[in-house]
């Protein structure tokens, strides 16, 4: 029970940042239809990052004390390496949802192409 209340902690000090991965991807998924493709990819990106978070929160609190019980901050090589995987792992969310912002960009347009397909000089008619 103990390790419950712990986790439920633990999730409450992530509750601003999960909310907010929550949140971007009900709203990404919303656009789904405008933007199918890079929607698709944007949800993935974050809701890899949002399992990542709770992923992390459960191996902190669940398993580290058992596996590393020396208390206090990380001292043994091991379970540095563990929050590096985490944070490695999280990286591979935010550049998922880069490359979505990526696709979902059109190609630059000419700096003398008009505003219009159908737009011509017409300044010189009388």
């Amino acid at each position: 029970m103990d390790d419950l209340v712990n986790f439920l902690e633990a999730l409450f000090w992530k509750a601003p940042l999960c909310l907010t991965l929550f949140a971007a991807t009900i709203f990404v998924i919303s656009r789904w239809e405008r933007h199918g493709l890079v929607s698709l990819c944007a949800a993935m990106g974050l809701g890899w990052m949002l399992l990542v978070i709770l992923a992390e929160v459960a191996w902190r609190v669940f398993l580290v004390p058992d596996l590393f019980p020396a208390p206090g901050p990380p001292t043994s090589l091991g379970e540095s390496l563990s929050y590096v995987s985490f944070s490695i792992l999280e990286s591979i969310g935010i550049c998922i949802v880069v490359a979505a912002v990526l696709m979902g960009r059109r190609m630059p347009r000419h700096p003398f192409q008009s505003d219009h397909d159908d737009d011509f000089d017409d300044h010189y008619r009388r």
